[in-house]
C-alpha cells in the first residue's frame, strides 16, 4: 500500500529534451522538467482503501483490547477465589477479598503468595498487576491511534471525492 500511494508531490516528472542548438561550435540540449502538482498526485486515490485497511485493523485492535480486558478481570476474579482459599477466609475477610480490594491489590497477594515459584526460577520480584495494566493501557491507545488513522483517512477520502468522478468535478 505504501509503495502505491506514495506521495510525489515536489518532485519532478520525467526530464524531456525538447531542441538542439549550436552556438560557438558547441551543441547545447534544452532540457525541460515540470514539477508533479496536486492534480498528478496519485495519493489521492488511496484514501479510501487505506481507510478500509485502517478500519480493519482498528477492529482487530477494539478485539484484541476487548480480550485482554476481559482476561485481566477474570483472572482478578479467580485470583480472589484462590485467595479466599487459601487463606480461609470467611465472613468479613472474605467480603473484603471479594468486593473491598481493587485488582491491583490481587495481584499484589498473588505475587507475594508465589513468590517462591518465581525465585526458584531465578527472576527477580515481577509486579504482575503493573505488568498487566501496561498492557491494558497500551492496547487502549492502539485502539484510539487506529480509530484517529481511520477517521483522518476517511475525512481525506471524503474531501477528495471530487477526483474520483469522471469529470474531476
Amino acid at each position: 500500500m505504501y509503495r502505491v500511494c506514495i506521495n510525489n508531490i515536489g518532485q519532478y516528472e520525467d526530464e524531456k529534451s525538447t531542441a538542439m542548438e549550436e552556438i560557438e561550435g558547441q551543441a547545447i540540449v534544452v532540457t525541460t522538467r515540470s514539477q508533479v502538482t496536486h492534480q498528478n498526485d496519485s495519493v489521492i486515490y488511496c484514501w479510501i482503501p487505506s481507510s478500509c485497511i485502517a478500519a480493519i485493523f482498528c477492529m482487530y485492535n477494539i478485539v484484541h483490547a476487548a480480550i485482554i480486558t476481559d482476561g485481566f478481570f477474570r483472572t482478578c476474579n479467580q485470583y480472589r477465589g484462590y485467595l479466599v482459599r487459601e487463606m480461609r477466609a470467611s465472613g468479613d475477610q472474605a467480603t473484603a477479598i471479594h468486593f473491598r480490594l481493587n485488582c491491583q491489590a490481587i495481584y499484589d497477594f498473588m505475587d507475594y503468595i508465589q513468590r517462591g515459584i518465581s525465585s526458584s526460577r531465578g527472576g527477580d520480584y515481577i509486579n504482575t498487576g503493573v505488568s498487566l495494566q501496561l498492557a491494558l493501557i497500551t492496547a487502549w491507545a492502539a485502539v484510539g491511534l487506529w480509530v484517529a488513522v481511520v477517521v483522518y483517512a476517511a475525512i481525506r477520502a471524503y474531501r477528495e471525492r471530487h477526483v474520483l468522478t469522471c469529470c474531476g468535478n
